[in-house]
């Protein structure tokens, strides 16, 4: 890519807002176009070139705000661009620079525009430029720098009164750092005439050499701040066929215009008189990454056809064959150090016509060295047919892509003082030198990549060596793998037309060991086979063998080396010697055969049976079945040669397994292949069972089934089984647990289904025909009678027992002692025996228990308390007693009493006893002889029988009275004074009365005792 300086002049830096005050909508906007240039560091120079349409209001701003948008960082900032103070570059190229603001009008030099006098009829704009600079610190993938102004000129043709200007720029700063953006060439605003062809360009240009594309936009109208919005395109005028649109009728032409993509050149017939506004988009490629935009704003003038008194002049763009190259499509082809040349030519159908064409060869960063070496000649200036005559030696680095800017100018004033020109880019690529590197040296069988450049549409063949090595024989990169050393040429069929369109490289083949290449060998799995090369050995040089992969070999190393292989296998052998460093390379394809497989697994069959044999194997062995265990020997098999045959094993007994070998061979290897199947030949059984018979209910029957042949692996089923004790016997035990008709059968059979079968019918006859009473309970000593009835009774007879009255009796009586179980044992007319029992409860006996006699002394009565487990009671008499049917009534009788009482448990058993209540007639009082103080005890008379109590008095040793009371219940606590006594012998006396008034005295002596 060539990088050459932006030709843009000088401007200060200024940062910061701007604040302009309010005013009402303007109506001087033209147009506008963003570009920048890389200054160093992080810093760039951004231009802001303002078209201002000098009828318009209000005047020249001295500074605009551009706003800087951050896609990555969401960031965004204004900045201030002021107005330049510098010269910009003249219209004309040729011509020196010009005060920033002059007029870019295509008007004649003595013609007045209404930059020049408001009263003019020409329209007038002025070039203005704002400069800023700015750092641009963060990288990103999508800076936008736009520029809005409310104030485009009013009256277009194609889009409403009263909208924004608004341009922006765009810029991949991350993947082209300190680049600086394309820029127009050809200044704004042209002049055409209504209804007649006219072509335009803006000849865009990129001063690093980047590609460049074109394409035509809708204007845009965002506000001032809006850089990090989305682009907000006009609602262009309606009422046009085709409608308004970028593609084809960005203006009213009738849908003729267009644009070219690579040169931006314009193309297009004005249909409608007046200003019109159109917006060309710029893209920068770099490598195929677009890396920025730049668009331009603009106005077409398009003058009424009644105006137009000239025909509008047209360069001829059928340019002729060039000389020292080709005209491809769009663009003219030459080469280095060879002269192009090419003509072209403009026409005027007026005769008044001064036609002049201007280029820019001479324009810096245009051509090299300033277009010193370029020339560009013309013929007929100032005459209505001009030819012009480019001639160009380019130089060995002049290589690469150049854009000639022709200019036509019909320098005759035309009503109402215009100039009418047209520009066109002549595009120019020069091809390099055709060069193939690089020569190389390989070892024989390695790969080197060959490549082109300074062409297209290369084509390889081989000079010299190996044929047929070069990979593909087409295109900028190939691979060779020459087994020699080989000369190779390339050729540039794109650039035919260049001395130099060809060139050569040569791969040299260096020396490698020698060896003889191993044949390929089969063999049988497991088998060893050594492998060598036969290395010619040079006496001094070391040789080196490497052997991969490793697997089934000996050792990795090594002149040979021993493979036993278990399958299919291609070993490779690197060869290296001292004296090269090249190896040599050698491969052996080992085919082991796939030995083979007996699909059918071991089986069993019925005797007279057949197993086909499925199997796989190679079919380079030779097969042979054999067996040594069947009597029928090789005649069991259809083929005893085939893989897969047909085995029909013998049917002589005894049945038993044989076993049948396979056996592969193969010439070479040194011993056979083997595998076998086991056939287990087994017999079809014939199976009798017992004749059908009858059998009483509860009985059992042994089975007697006869099975032949004799065979130990038989399987044996009964079926129904439930009543058999082992269904998996042959003698099954059946046992008649259901009345009625029973069809048993049973199935012999072996594991290879080989089976018999046979029934038998078994009648079970009913055998219950005894019926007895129910079971019962009675008490210990009570009697019952058992009761039998019978159906078809024969016979009849109860078990022997000491307590039934008659064993053949069917209603005998009985009186146990305890719980029994009494039996019957009868046999009815069928012979059939039946058992019935009936179950005797002996209920528990009854017990109660009283004390035969008590004594009661007068006011006493006593609780009645029976032992025993019953549980109903009955009291007789019932009189002085509390209640008569409870278990423990109080007794209160006022005489002698005999009370019996009956008691009943809950089984309803009862048995009696009785009680004696002897009254006394009077009280009795008495006195213990010790008494031993403890605070919790005290002493005092006991009595049976109510006694009132007149005087209870204590005395000590000496005759002092220590306690005295009337209360028969109160006590002597052994104090006096509440000081205890002391241990000793003390004298009490008692005086009482009894009920019935007998006087009662008694006195005597206590021990104290501590």
């Amino acid at each position: 890519m060539r990088k050459l300086p932006l030709f843009l002049v000088t401007c200060l830096a200024m940062l910061g807002f701007v604040i302009k005050p309010d005013k009402a909508r303007a109506s001087h906007a033209a147009g506008a176009e963003i570009v920048y240039e890389y200054v160093s560091g992080n810093t760039y120079r951004f231009i802001l070139k303002f078209y201002r349409d000098c009828d318009g209001t209000p005047p020249i701003a001295p500074s605009y705000n551009l706003c800087f948008y951050n896609h990555c960082t969401a960031s965004k900032f204004n900045v201030q661009a002021d107005l330049y103070t510098g010269l910009i570059p003249n219209t004309n190229p040729a011509l020196p620079p010009v005060p920033n603001g002059t007029p870019v009008s295509a008007g004649c030099s003595d013609a007045l525009t209404k930059c020049d006098d408001p009263n003019s009829i020409i329209k007038g704009y002025q070039e203005w430029w704002y400069v800023c600079s700015q750092d641009l610190d963060d990288t990103c993938d999508s800076w936008r720098i736009s520029f809005s102004e409310n104030a485009r000129n009013t009256g277009q043709t194609n889009i409403p009164d009263g909208l924004n200007l608004y341009v922006e720029t765009t810029y991949d700063n991350d993947y082209a750092p300190f680049n600086s953006s394309p820029y127009f060439a050809v200044k704004p605003i042209p002049f055409c005439c209504e209804n007649k062809p006219f072509q335009y360009n803006n000849a865009a240009s990129d001063p690093d050499g980047d590609s460049l594309s074109h394409q035509m936009m809708l204007p845009l109208i965002n506000g001032p701040d809006e850089c990090d919005q989305p682009q907000v395109a006009v609602t262009p005028t309606g009422g046009f066929t085709p409608t308004i649109n970028p593609v084809n009728n960005p203006l009213p032409t009738g849908g003729t215009f267009s644009i070219s993509a690579t040169t931006g050149q314009m193309a297009f017939t004005p249909n409608m008189a007046g200003t019109a506004t159109i917006t060309e988009l710029v893209k920068e490629w770099r490598n195929g990454h677009l890396i920025g935009t730049i668009m331009r704003d603009m106005q077409v003038q398009v003058i009424p056809a009644g105006d137009c008194s000239s025909v509008p002049v047209v360069l001829n763009t059928n340019f002729g064959t060039p000389t020292g190259g080709k005209y491809v499509t769009d663009h003219y082809e030459g080469c280095v150090e060879q002269n192009l040349s090419f003509t072209f030519n403009a026409t005027s159908t007026a005769p008044d016509a001064r036609l002049i064409f201007v280029d820019n060869h001479t324009a810096p960063r245009v051509f090299p060295s300033g277009g010193a070496d370029v020339s560009v000649t013309y013929t007929g200036q100032r005459t209505p047919n001009v030819t012009g005559t480019f001639s160009w030696t380019p130089g060995p680095t002049d290589y690469g892509w150049y854009d000639l800017l022709i200019g036509l100018i019909d320098s005759t004033c035309r009503p109402p003082g215009l100039l009418y020109n047209n520009y066109q880019i002549v595009r120019i690529f020069i091809w390099p030198p055709t060069e193939a590197f690089k020569d190389t040296a390989i070892c024989p069988g390695d790969m080197a990549s060959l490549a082109a450049q300074g062409g297209s549409d290369f084509t390889w063949s081989v000079l010299s060596g190996s044929a047929g090595s070069v990979n593909p024989t087409t295109g900028a990169n190939v691979s060779a793998t020459p087994a020699v050393t080989t000369k190779y040429r390339v050729v540039s069929n794109a650039t035919l037309f260049c001395p130099r369109h060809d060139d050569t490289v040569t791969v040299t083949a260096l020396p490698v060991p020698q060896f003889i290449p191993m044949v390929d060998k089969t063999t049988c799995p497991g088998t060893s086979l050594i492998l060598d090369p036969q290395v010619t050995q040079t006496p001094g040089v070391t040789y080196t063998l490497n052997w991969s992969p490793a697997t089934y070999l000996s050792a990795i190393t090594g002149m040979t080396v021993v493979a036993t292989p278990g399958d299919d296998i291609t070993y490779t052998v690197v060869i290296t010697a001292s004296n090269s460093i090249c190896r040599g390379y050698d491969t052996v394809a080992l085919d082991v055969l796939d030995g083979f497989t007996i699909l059918t697994g071991d089986t069993a069959i019925c005797v007279g049976g057949k197993v086909p044999i499925r199997a796989t194997g190679d079919v380079r062995y030779d097969y042979q079945w054999s067996t040594l265990d069947d009597p029928g020997a090789n005649g069991v098999f259809d083929d005893a040669t085939k893989l897969t045959t047909v085995i029909t094993p013998s049917a002589t007994p005894p049945y038993t397994k044989h076993t049948y070998t396979l056996t592969a061979s193969y010439a070479g290897c040194p011993k056979d292949s083997v595998s076998d199947i086991t056939i287990d030949v087994q017999p079809i059984p014939d199976v009798t069972v017992d004749e059908d018979t009858r059998i009483c209910y509860g009985d059992t029957m042994l089975m007697h089934p006869i099975i032949t042949p004799p065979y130990t692996g038989y399987i044996y089923k009964w079926t129904p089984g439930l009543a058999m004790d082992n269904p998996n016997i042959p003698g099954a035990i059946f046992s008649a647990l259901n009345v009625g008709e029973t069809e048993l059968t049973l199935t012999v059979s072996t594991t290879a289904g080989c089976k018999d079968e046979d029934k038998v019918k078994l009648t079970v006859l009913p055998a219950d025909f005894i019926f007895v009473s129910n079971d019962t309970a009675i008490c210990p000593g009570d009697t019952t009678q058992l009761n039998m009835t019978g159906v078809g009774l024969q016979s009849f007879s109860w078990a022997a027992s000491g307590d039934i009255n008659d064993v053949h009796s069917a209603n005998p009586y009985v009186y146990p002692l305890t719980t029994t179980d009494y039996v019957i044992y009868g046999r009815d007319t069928n012979t059939c025996y039946d058992t019935q029992m009936v179950h005797i409860v002996v209920r528990p006996a009854p017990v109660v228990s009283l004390p035969d006699s008590i004594v009661l002394f007068p006011g006493q009565s006593y609780p009645m308390n029976p032992v025993g487990n019953a549980m109903y009671y009955s009291w007789f008499p019932p009189v002085g007693l509390s209640a008569a049917n409870i278990a423990n009534p109080v007794a209160s009788p006022l005489v002698n009493t005999r009370y019996i009482v009956t008691a009943t448990t809950e089984a309803n058993c009862s048995v009696i006893d009785s009680i004696d209540i002897i009254i006394s007639p009077e009280s009795l009082i008495d006195m213990p002889n010790a008494f031993a103080p403890n605070g919790r005890n005290l002493l005092k008379p006991s009595h049976l029988g109510a006694v009132q109590l007149v005087n209870f008095t204590i005395f000590n040793r000496w005759g002092a009275k220590v306690y005295e009371s009337s209360d028969i219940n109160d006590g002597w606590d052994g104090k006096y004074n509440n000081e205890p006594q002391p241990m000793g012998v003390y004298i009490y006396t008692i005086d009482a009365v009894t009920p019935t008034g007998k006087r009662f005295n008694k006195q005597g002596n206590i021990t104290v005792i501590r």
